[in-house]
């Protein structure tokens, strides 16, 4: 991942208020050049020759370079966490996240989610959001409250899809607000408990 490549990543994050598409190993592609510079200081010869000194310079604009593209995305990021609160996700927009922004996004969006619940609700505790979001027309209707259960997991569950069009992946002690057929079908097994009943 050349410098020039990088800037051009970045042009395209800059005109655009959306996220765009990168390969998801285009940080580690910056990163191995970025060692692959290094190693041609370290091996120079003359420490002060004009070819040492660019190589320096090109290393200071890499490093400038994937940080600001880590910016630039991590604030859109964020704007998309915040919309998110109110309105449906866009799927097109997590589909350009690379594995490290999704987990990022999705622990953005658990922790408003938690400071939700503990201000407005006066629930403390755990909140859990899906680790990864699946989006389908049900997603524009929520539950209503007495299709949800609030239940405290017994024991871990690997991911699955709710009725309400998430993917829950759930930790033992974590308590969660699940639709209620799913929440039922766990806690029939063992699995969870209903810490709300009604």
């Amino acid at each position: 991942m050349h410098l020039d490549n990088l800037r051009n990543i970045i042009l395209n994050e800059r005109e655009s208020a959306r996220l765009s598409e990168i390969s998801p190993d285009t940080y580690e592609a910056a990163r191995k050049y970025l060692r692959e510079l290094q190693e041609h200081v370290y091996e120079a010869k003359d420490p002060l020759s004009e070819e040492t000194r660019t190589l320096i310079e090109e290393i200071h604009s890499l490093r400038e370079t994937i940080r600001e593209l880590f910016q630039i995305r991590s604030r859109k990021i964020l704007a998309l966490a915040g919309a998110r609160m109110e309105t449906p996700v866009d799927r097109e927009e997590t589909k350009k996240m690379i594995p490290p922004e999704r987990e990022m996004y999705r622990i953005i969006l658990s922790a408003l989610e938690d400071c939700r619940c503990t201000t407005t609700e006066g629930r403390t505790g755990p909140v859990v959001t899906p680790a990864t979001e699946e989006i389908t027309e049900k997603e524009d209707t929520p539950l209503p409250e007495n299709g949800q259960m609030v239940v405290r997991m017994l024991a871990d569950v690997e991911a699955f899809l709710g009725v309400d069009g998430r993917i829950y992946t759930l930790k033992k002690e974590d308590v969660v607000t699940l639709p209620r057929i799913n929440a039922e079908v766990l806690c029939d097994h063992n699995i969870a408990l209903n810490i709300k009943p009604g």
